[in-house]
């Protein structure tokens, strides 16, 4: 963890606003004290919530309450089956067959949450915060929820939070 510190102290020199998080643990104090930090100091948070599936435990960063925990939907809007499940889910966005980089220099087709919180990292950057500033993180998360597309049970619920984030619905263009 001490490497992440670390790279979070220079993402916080750089004055990046929005942070993406593609890990998922345990709690640990020192990955705490670092979300903690940031987020006062402005940076909004964004982090995958996990894919061990709906009955896993709270997974961190996602489960810090600064923290923006994402799950992930097929291109069907619904939640993938591994995807995490619970009260540190904030927003879902598209995280199945979707194209990346592989290391032999080739595109492959990925899947889960963790490709799903960059797609919420960017909305936010993209639409809101290009550098940290408390003021504007707070009214981030109420605007995005507000703009966010409403999957499930009316309203926030644990298996979508507030709803599916893409860059249309993060800039209020539907």
């Amino acid at each position: 963890m001490t490497g992440y510190a670390e790279a979070m102290a220079w993402l916080a020199q750089e004055g990046v606003g929005v942070i993406n998080l593609s890990l998922v643990g345990p709690h640990n104090a020192l990955l705490r004290r670092a979300t903690e930090a940031l987020a006062a100091r402005g940076h909004v948070l964004v982090a995958a919530v996990g894919n061990d599936g709906p009955a896993a435990p709270p997974l961190f960063p996602a489960a810090y309450p600064e923290v923006m925990g994402v799950t992930a939907v097929d291109r069907r809007q619904r939640a993938l089956p591994e995807a995490g499940r619970g009260v540190q889910v904030d927003f879902a966005a598209l995280g199945s067959e979707l194209r990346a980089a592989r290391p032999d220099g080739l595109w492959g087709t990925v899947r889960g949450t963790s490709f799903a919180a960059p797609l919420v990292a960017r909305a936010a950057a993209a639409a809101y915060l290009v550098a940290p500033d408390p003021a504007r993180a707070a009214q981030l998360r109420a605007q995005m929820a507000e703009r966010a597309r409403d999957l499930g049970t009316a309203g926030r619920d644990d298996t979508y939070g507030h709803g599916l984030v893409a860059p249309a619905a993060a800039t209020g263009s539907r």
